[in-house]
């Protein structure tokens, strides 16, 4: 194998090994963010009030803010590399599921016939009515 090739498994590998450390942890993570402490005692503007209760710690829930961010990004790319990894390697169209043709083959080759016989005869001759709107933002 080549250097970059090299380089590159091993930072997916990382990658791979710190997001699996990060699901570990999401419950006692999202525990400190945002439940209750249970002190019943708090600092609140330079004295201690009984009964004030925090909700969370802030740094946590900055990180899980950060985390939130991160993983929508991230998941949309990666999932995009991976289907064009795939459509690539792939022999024939795309990987993703589609809900394929409406209607069976066997009619739309009979429709094509009934279509050309029209044609034939005089009878039917496709002409656009109306050109179709411009799409806004598209020069």
């Amino acid at each position: 194998m080549n250097r970059e090739l090299d380089v590159l498994a091993a930072r997916l590998a990382a990658i791979v090994a710190a997001a699996q450390s990060i699901g570990r942890q999401l419950v006692d993570l999202h525990g400190i963010a945002y439940e209750r402490a249970g002190t019943g005692l708090d600092r609140v503007g330079g004295r201690t009030n009984a009964g004030v209760e925090t909700h969370g710690d802030e740094r946590a829930r900055h990180i899980w803010r950060r985390l939130e961010a991160a993983i929508e990004s991230l998941e949309t790319d990666i999932r995009a590399i991976d289907s064009a990894i795939s459509n690539l390697l792939s022999k024939g169209g795309s990987v993703e599921q589609t809900r394929g043709s409406l209607i069976p083959r066997r009619e739309f080759r009979a429709e094509l016939k009934r279509q050309k016989l029209r044609r034939d005869r005089g009878e039917y001759t496709p002409y656009r009515t109306l050109d179709q709107p411009d799409y806004p933002g598209v020069a």
